[in-house]
């Protein structure tokens, strides 16, 4: 997730002219500023090196120090740096007139204050270059907090803000609120009037030895982050009513009520040698690994330095209970002879107007770990560059700072080397973040990758999605596919509308493949269609290529048979210029196997209406797609006479019973009027000299064909011919069969399918058919399997003649497998008499019901009225009441129905 790069420590001259390296002295200290990182030596020099490089090109160099310097403060416009040193001084260095940093002439001394102890803290007031008086606070090994200010006609005054607790380790000056350590604690106090907030002691148990094992960092004016040893406190100042001044420069009228309150507390499996924000969710950790002695025994001192030799890490860790999301440890130079002392962090973020400016947006850079990346949430308030945080050891610096998108891209062209595919889909995913990449130069690299390695036609298929509308872009390319002879497989995808290039390039390109690939040209030109038809001005020049594709056919005629694919060009011109009857006479030359898609001759003919042009070349259709073909014939059968059509095909026998069983098949409506029944006798000659077109085995129980289907659905077709036609060598003698049975010649049908066929189910069923017509049938078929023993086998299998068949075999013949078909024979007759029984059952218990349904009808009660007068109902019936089916009963015997009760709607008869 993280890159760390290592800084290259600048060089200056000595005395004698030379060059002097600066890894004979020691790195003390860093502090960052917007683009610029301040360094200080050992031997109390002061550098101002580029923040993201580490370069000294800027020239800025000082000697404000005759020992080590220990602190390094800028306050908030960055034209003031302050520093502290080993030899008691602090001194204040600062622009002109707010100028460029980077120039040394700019920075000169403003104030310099010798101590009598070694300073080892120092913070400017970060509005120090705003305010009338300037202020400093500094802290020495001598205990003393000392507030230093320098009034407006350069008078000074120190004020000693605290004293006697030890020397002072860490100091921070936040917007309102100072913080500094000593030996028993953090103490916080307002960095305007010193008032007193809260003290943090020390906690207790924590390694690190004394004051300097503490570090401070201000997240805004009221957060403050504390690390001690392994304890990580992130502490918030809390003010019931304060008169804090909004801007800079304004009077402060005091505070009220404020104090510290630790808001959360964890503890670390490493010394904490720096910590700061990281995003909303997360800190910051440069973490020292305890070594195998510290975890193996005891301490004995508590303020014992920590043995040398592990490497530092650098640790993203939670805000709420410290869960490490990403540790790594550091390339730091020397580290086995370097102590956890040895190492500081610093940040972008620790002064106010460079916390505003450095705010970072995560979500506009990609890293290469996405699950590290998962467990880093943004913040809502990060836009803008990301931060960097600077590890500083005695011999080098390292910076780390976010992996973006160009680290991904770099990653990516590392892991492939001469293929930018996998870099090129992270840039164009994120080409608004690239700094030093550009997408261009990953396009180039991936297109001359995949050309190189003769993949022409991936890189092509690629064009449109990296070069966009880039019209640049897309000639060049058309250019670097025709040096690799690859424009064959650029073309389709060059496009004619957005972006519209010039014409000359279009041109070009049908020119370069008129002379190298025709076949693509074809297609290219069915692709681009008419030069007109993509915007005012012409795509390409339409006469300018049909005049060169004019010259090329008609040199390849005299010359050789020619390139079917110029042909198919030409015919294309054609159809664009619209000229389409050229043009089918062009497709209609070649032989059909050179044709790229016989369709395209039916798609001619069908969307420019050419079937007239085409009514007199039906072989030469068929030739192409008989498919096609017959839908055209069926569909267009008024420009294409049924009749005209057959005498057209009538030299070609086979194409003409191909016609009419597509006449047949598709339109039978048609084909069944009367005017056609001449092709019917000649259709069905067809079948019969030609091919029949079985679909089933001559022997099958269920033969059927084509002809005898034909036969059935026609009453045009004269038998005698049919049968004329099928006797012909080779005979057909199912056909035969077929139509001797419509003929009534049952015996000679019979005879072929006994002689000739020899199908047992089929003469069984033959028989069956035409018993009623023919009764001796049976007798022909008993006598023909007496004489053949196998047809006899056979013949014993079907039970309704077996009775009739076992009487007249004669004695002593011997017929295979006869006891398993007797007792097959038995078998099939006790079932019939067993399902005859119970059919007879059941009828018979049909009839009961019926019976008793009668009889109930019959008895049931009957409503009559009286025919004649009002006779009054008598209440004793009459003896001798008679009723009839239709409800009238005689009329010397009336009764009548209450007067209540309604007549019946209707009598039954």
């Amino acid at each position: 997730m993280l890159q760390y790069v290592r800084y290259a420590l600048p060089t200056r001259a000595n005395n004698n002219g030379g060059a002097r390296e600066l890894s004979r002295e020691t790195v003390t200290k860093v502090a960052p500023f917007g683009g610029y990182l301040a360094l200080g030596t050992d031997r109390g020099s002061l550098w101002l090196l580029d923040g993201v490089t580490g370069s000294a090109s800027s020239g800025v160099h000082m000697q404000p120090h005759s020992e080590a310097v220990r602190d390094i403060a800028w306050d908030v416009t960055g034209c003031y740096v302050a520093t502290c040193g080993d030899d008691g001084c602090v001194a204040v260095a600062g622009r002109r007139s707010g100028g460029d940093a980077a120039r040394a002439d700019e920075w000169v001394a403003v104030e310099e204050q010798t101590y009598s102890e070694a300073m080892r803290a120092v913070r400017l007031d970060p509005r120090y270059a705003s305010r009338q008086q300037r202020v400093y606070l500094a802290g020495g090994v001598g205990g003393a907090l000392v507030r230093h200010a320098r009034g407006w006609f350069k008078t000074h005054k120190d004020v000693i803000v605290d004293e006697g607790e030890g020397p002072i380790g860490a100091l921070s000056w936040g917007t309102h609120w100072v913080a500094w350590s000593n030996a028993a604690g953090v103490k916080i106090m307002h960095g305007d009037t010193s008032s007193p907030v809260n003290f943090v002691p020390r906690p207790e148990g924590a390694r690190g030895g004394g004051a300097e094992g503490c570090v401070l960092f201000w997240e805004d004016e009221h957060a403050l982050l504390l690390g001690w040893g392994e304890v990580a406190m992130q502490i918030h100042i809390k003010v019931d009513h304060a008169t804090v001044p909004a801007a800079a420069g304004a009077p402060l009228e005091g505070v009220v009520g404020a104090h510290a309150e630790i808001v959360r507390s964890f503890k670390m499996d490493c010394e904490i040698r720096g910590m700061c924000p990281f995003d909303a969710r997360h800190l910051a950790v440069l973490g020292y690994p305890p070594s195998d002695e510290d975890e193996g025994e005891d301490r004995k001192h508590e303020d014992a330095a920590a043995v040398g030799g592990e490497r530092p890490e650098f640790q993203v860790v939670s805000r709420e209970d410290g869960t490490i999301a990403s540790a790594e440890a550091l390339p730091v130079k020397g580290y086995e002879s370097l102590e956890a002392s040895n190492y500081a962090l610093a940040s972008i973020d620790e002064f106010e107007n460079a916390r505003r400016a450095a705010t970072w947006q995560r979500e506009d850079f990609a890293v290469l770990d996405p699950t590290t990346f998962e467990a880093v949430e943004p913040s809502p308030r990060m836009r803008g560059e990301p931060p960097r945080w600077y590890v500083a050891s005695p011999r080098d610096v390292v910076v780390a700072r976010i992996r973006d998108v160009d680290d991904a891209v770099d990653l990516a062209l590392s892991k492939a080397p001469g293929r930018a595919k996998d870099a090129l889909v992270v840039a164009a995913a994120h080409a608004h973040r690239l700094k030093r990449h550009r997408v261009q130069d990953l396009v180039k690299a991936h297109l001359d990758a995949l050309l190189g390695a003769g993949d022409a036609e991936t890189a092509a298929s690629e064009c449109r999605r990296l070069l966009g509308d880039t019209e640049t872009l897309w000639e060049y390319w058309v250019l670097a596919f025709d040096k690799q002879g690859a424009l064959a497989e650029l073309a389709p995808y060059v496009p004619t509308r957005r972006p519209r290039l010039a014409r000359s390039v279009y041109d070009m390109i049908l020119e370069k493949l008129l002379a190298t690939n025709p076949a693509a040209l074809r297609d290219v030109l069915k692709l681009w269609g008419h030069p007109e038809k993509h915007g005012d001005e012409p795509v390409y020049s339409l006469d300018g290529i049909a005049v060169r594709v004019d010259e090329r056919a008609r040199r390849s005629d005299s010359e050789s048979p020619g390139d079917p694919a110029v042909v198919e060009a030409r015919a294309e011109l054609f159809v664009l210029d619209d000229q389409p009857e050229r043009a089918l006479a062009c497709l209609l030359s070649l032989d059909p196997a050179d044709l790229s898609d016989p369709n395209v001759v039916f798609d001619l003919v069908d969307r420019r209406d050419l079937y007239d042009a085409v009514r007199d070349r039906v072989s030469e259709l068929a030739a192409l797609s008989k498919d096609r073909a017959a839908r055209v014939l069926a569909r267009r059968v008024d420009q294409f006479p049924i009749d005209a059509v057959a005498d057209q095909l009538d030299g070609d026998p086979e194409l003409q019973l191909w016609y009419l069983r597509v006449v047949f098949s598709e339109i039978p409506e048609v084909y069944a009027a009367p005017e056609h029944r001449a092709l019917h006798a000649k259709h069905a000659k067809l079948y019969a000299t030609v091919n029949h077109y079985p679909t089933a085995a001559p022997d099958a129980d269920d033969y059927d064909s084509e002809l005898i289907r034909f036969l059935k659905w026609s009453t045009f077709v004269p038998l005698q011919e049919a049968l004329d036609a099928c006797a012909r060598a080779p005979p057909l003698h199912n056909e035969m069969v077929y139509v001797l049975g419509v003929m009534g010649d049952a015996r000679r049908a019979l005879s072929i399918l006994l002689d000739e066929i020899g199908s047992v189910r089929r003469a069984v069923d033959f028989v069956e058919t035409h018993a009623a017509t023919s009764k001796d049938l049976w007798d022909v078929l008993v006598a023909h399997a007496l004489k053949n023993d196998a047809f006899l086998s056979g013949l014993l299998d079907y039970a309704e003649i077996a009775s009739r068949l076992v009487a007249q075999i004669p004695d002593r013949v011997e017929i295979p497998g006869l006891k398993h078909k007797l007792v097959h024979i038995f078998q099939d007759r006790r079932f019939q008499k067993v399902a005859h029984q119970m059919c007879a059952r059941a009828a018979k218990n049909d009839c009961l019901d019926l019976l008793k349904q009668l009889y109930a009808y019959q008895n049931r009660g009957i409503r009559v009225d009286a025919p004649l007068g009002n006779a009054p109902v008598q209440l004793r019936p009459p003896r001798d009441l008679l009723t009839f089916t239709a409800f009238r009963p005689p009329p010397v015997k009336a009764t009548a129905s209450r007067p209540d009760t309604p007549p019946p709607s209707s009598s039954p008869s």
